[in-house]
């Protein structure tokens, strides 16, 4: 939350956007009987909590409408939409089980299991993308940017900020 907070442009609604919308997660946190997590019905708890964080900082009306817009929305595909810059970010399986073994909620279990865990990810993933947007997850002819983490997620997301800005650009003209 904190590295999207700093990396979203300083417009005061992303910004409360970025800050919020993942706020219902913990509370809708359950494990299922293989050990995954999930957080179903977290978009819907997060609109609740933004509400009740902006209301007592009373921040604006308009504000606070278009940002608990946003929170309500963030999980929702935008494939039917113009002018979006579709990005599909990828990382090598060594450097995705890294990243996952040091997570504060990590369990203790050797890099073959981790692998398993999250290409059983990837497929749930998967579906809910090839579902919803009637493309294939993953295919590059599907994104208008295609990035591998390996090169840093700050290079990644100076990356995704340039390419929007270039069709933002390129739509203005």
């Amino acid at each position: 939350t904190i590295r999207t907070v700093g990396a979203v442009q300083p417009v005061e609604t992303l910004r409360w956007t970025m800050l919020l919308h993942d706020s219902g997660k913990p509370a809708c946190f359950t494990l299922d009987e293989k050990g995954q997590g999930h957080a179903f019905g977290h978009g819907e708890k997060s609109v609740e909590i933004a509400r009740e964080v902006m209301a007592f900082l009373r921040v604006d009306k308009a504000t606070r409408d278009r940002v608990l817009t946003l929170v309500a929305r963030h999980d929702m595909p935008l494939s039917d939409r113009p002018n979006v810059l579709r990005t599909f970010v990828f990382a090598p399986i060594d450097i995705r089980v890294a990243n996952a073994k040091v997570r504060p909620d990590a369990k203790d279990m050797p890099d073959r299991l981790w692998e398993t865990h999250l290409a059983k990810h990837d497929r749930a993933r998967a579906s809910y993308y090839n579902y919803y947007t009637e493309n294939r997850w993953g295919e590059a002819k599907n994104y208008d940017l295609c990035l591998n983490s390996a090169i840093g997620q700050d290079a990644c997301a100076q990356l995704i900020v340039q390419a929007a800005k270039a069709m933002e650009a390129a739509n203005q003209e």
